[in-house]
This record gives C-alpha cells, sequence and structure tokens, in this order.
C-alpha cells in the first residue's frame, strides 16, 4: 500500500511515546490511581509500513436535496415508519428505519429513544 505524505495513521504499537511530567493534578490514597498531567513530546519516527495502519476516513452520506424526487419519495414513506414506530416503539427495527429516514429527510433524531422520565 502506498501511503501519502500528511496522511493520518494509526502506530500499531505505540511503544515509541514518550512523555514528560508536568505536575500532580490529583491525589489518591494509592500512588497507583494519581493523575498527572503529561507532556507529550512531539518527535518524528522511522517505522516500516507493516507497523502501523491507514486512519480510514468516514464516508460521507450523500442526502438528498430537500424537495428533489428522492426526498419526497423519503418523505411520503415517513409517517408509515413514524406510525409503525407509535404501534410498537420496542421494535428496534421500526426505530431504525425510522432514525434512517428522519436522517435522509435532514431531521436530527435520538439513536436510541429517549427514556420515560
Amino acid at each position: 500500500m502506498a501511503f501519502k505524505q500528511g496522511q493520518e495513521v494509526r502506530i500499531k504499537n505505540p511503544n515509541y511515546v514518550t512523555a514528560k511530567i508536568v505536575r500532580l493534578t490529583d491525589t489518591a490514597p494509592n500512588p497507583a490511581d494519581e493523575i498527572y498531567l503529561l507532556e507529550v513530546e512531539p518527535r518524528k519516527l522511522r517505522l516500516k509500513a507493516s507497523s502501523f495502519d491507514v486512519i480510514e476516513e468516514p464516508k460521507a452520506e450523500t442526502k438528498p436535496r430537500p424537495g428533489s424526487s428522492e426526498w419526497i419519495a423519503e418523505a411520503q414513506r415517513a409517517p408509515a415508519i413514524l406510525q409503525a414506530v407509535l404501534d410498537n416503539p420496542d421494535d428496534p427495527i421500526a426505530r431504525g428505519a425510522m432514525v434512517e429516514t428522519l436522517d435522509k429527510l435532514g431531521f436530527i433524531a435520538p439513536i436510541e429513544p429517549i427514556p420515560d422520565a
């Protein structure tokens, strides 16, 4: 695999990282539980390509433009999908379809239903 300059990668075994203690920030009865502020020193490393992986960029989903035929078709499906969730709020398939539809239409919807108060 060819890597490009500036491309972000994940080092498989990050034992190369060193840091300098700045100060103790939180004390604890057990010294192993104390929290320190550390400064990770920037450095350049020379590693074999097998020592790191590419960080995959999230794929941008294209949403239909409001008013387009695809958006209108999705909007026409929405009432039936929302009714299915109202009929059976515990159905994960119906909830997933609702979230997907509302997302495609440009509305923000929680992935999980809001718990009863």
